[in-house]
């Protein structure tokens, strides 16, 4: 065989080898999105109802102090101790390989939902989750945003980045309505219990994916060493606003269900308002490939979320929850997709794993700064929810500072 016939045979491998681990890639993505999104959709009220039990409190908190005292401390320690076990989880992974580490993830994530139903009964089962959330964030995450960009060719990473967001939005759609009829009839343990269930189907999709050895490496030194580079530094802002514009967005559930109360209309509100922005998804990621340059409609988009995002404080009914969430996840997804096009194009190369093991690592910092500024709010100033929405509308800005390439 001549050296010409050698050469296609191994890049007709490599091309068939991309294509079959996107697809059980994308099958583990279902089951484990379709789990994540039962589980933690209502998380922030689950932890909102569980405070108001709790005897840790003294009779001067409110409800709401109390249930924002409790998620903050989730969230926090969350990823305080994910910071922490981080840099060992990654260089775990380069030994094991991305797929043993997602399925780590996979498994902690199982045990996750499982601490979750003991609460209720014992409130220190608290901290049992924050630590089992951290760990599965860094054996997971890292590997699985890797992975996508390794498997995306750079011509078709719109189109594959909007294939597994339509996937993710097709779940969050049906997610709200499906989780607030179990937790109407059945209660919260019953939503854990079926996410489990999920979480296990997902494993299928993580034990047929065939790697190669990971040959990067990842060290506090290297990453001390990158915060010196300036277009790091956008980078780092960049990534602590996506985090404040998520994490605004988890607790929105909770902001419309004290607004409406009823939480089967809660879902059902949601459920509408997230097919119409899967719609617009649809047709997002072709006109990414297609348009060399995009930065025009990423700074409009971003700024008119911003907007928004901050107009979310005026809802105060159940049209215009419908009307505003439909706007932010329409408007939102076509940004964010954008932006996520031009976080993973940065990220390609042969420091792909470091890069996204470093960018957990600045949502860690966000994570600080978020929720000493909610506790803040809500136990200090009492600007409550107007303070957290700003925050979410400031980290949309913040996002903006997100560049394709390196500054020189």
């Amino acid at each position: 065989m001549s050296i010409i016939s050698k050469i296609i045979k191994r890049i007709k491998h490599n091309i068939t080898a991309r294509r079959r681990n996107r697809r059980w890639l994308a099958f583990s993505l279902i089951f484990r999105d379709a789990a994540g999104r039962l589980g933690t959709f209502y998380l922030p009220l689950f932890f909102y109802q569980s405070a108001q039990t709790m005897e840790f409190f003294g009779p001067d908190f409110t409800n709401l102090q109390k249930g924002m005292l409790v998620i903050s401390f989730y969230y926090l320690f969350q990823r305080l101790f994910g910071a922490v076990v981080n840099f060992t989880q990654a260089k775990l992974t380069l030994k094991i390989g991305h797929d043993q580490s997602m399925l780590l993830g996979t498994v902690f994530k199982a045990f996750w939902l499982l601490t979750l139903t003991y609460i209720e009964k014992n409130p220190w089962f608290l901290l049992l989750a924050t630590i089992l959330a951290g760990i599965e964030t860094g054996f997971f995450w890292q590997s699985y945003h890797t992975l996508v960009c390794r498997f995306s060719l750079e011509k078709e990473m719109g189109k594959s980045l909007a294939g597994f967001r339509f996937l993710g939005n097709f779940i969050a759609m049906l997610a709200p309505a499906l989780g607030a009829l179990i937790i109407n009839f059945f209660g919260f343990n019953y939503l854990f219990y079926i996410s489990i269930l999920l979480i296990v189907v997902s494993i299928m999709g993580l034990i047929k994916l065939d790697l190669a050895p990971e040959r990067d490496e990842v060290n506090l030194q290297e990453y001390l060493r990158w915060m010196k580079e300036k277009s790091f530094k956008r980078l780092v802002f960049s990534q602590i606003g996506r985090y404040f514009y998520d994490v605004s967005f988890v607790l929105w559930p909770l902001y419309v269900f004290l607004i409406i109360t009823d939480i089967v209309r809660v879902g059902y509100i949601y459920t509408v308002s997230l097919f119409l922005a899967m719609i617009v998804n649809i047709f997002t990621g072709d006109f990414l490939d297609k348009k060399a340059k995009h930065r025009t409609p990423f700074a409009i988009s971003g700024a008119i979320l911003s907007v928004i995002t901050m107009l979310r404080v005026l809802v105060t009914g159940a049209w215009e929850v419908i009307v505003v969430d439909t706007s932010n996840r329409m408007l939102g997804n076509f940004y964010w997709l954008i932006h996520d096009k031009i976080i993973f194009s940065r990220g390609r190369g042969s420091q792909d794993f470091s890069y996204f093991v470093y960018n957990e690592v600045n949502r860690s910092i966000a994570a600080v700064l978020f929720w000493f500024f909610m506790l803040i709010f809500f136990l200090l100033v009492k600007v409550d929810w107007i303070g957290l929405f700003a925050l979410g509308s400031v980290g949309v800005l913040l996002s903006l500072l997100a560049k394709e390439k390196f500054d020189k």
